[in-house]
């Protein structure tokens, strides 16, 4: 007899952190700062330029995607 193990249903309406990740605008940069702490031990410290570039680029994004108004 095989053993099945019931997923509830709101787990499997979740979407995949992975595919979440490869179709973000900065997924490419996300990928360097894990290569980068892959190949540092998980130091952040030898991978500042990484996040400041994932930084950099989430900030673009946001403030392309939900621009403020500075008009009052």
């Amino acid at each position: 007899m095989s053993s099945q193990r019931n997923v509830p249903s709101a787990a499997q309406d979740e979407p995949d952190v992975e595919d979440m990740i490869d179709s973000s605008i900065c997924a490419e940069f996300y990928r360097k700062l894990e290569d980068c702490l892959a190949d540092n031990d998980r130091k952040w410290s030898a991978c500042q330029e990484q996040v400041k570039a994932l930084k950099d680029c989430y900030q673009r994004a946001t403030s392309t995607a939900f621009p403020t108004s500075t008009e009052k």
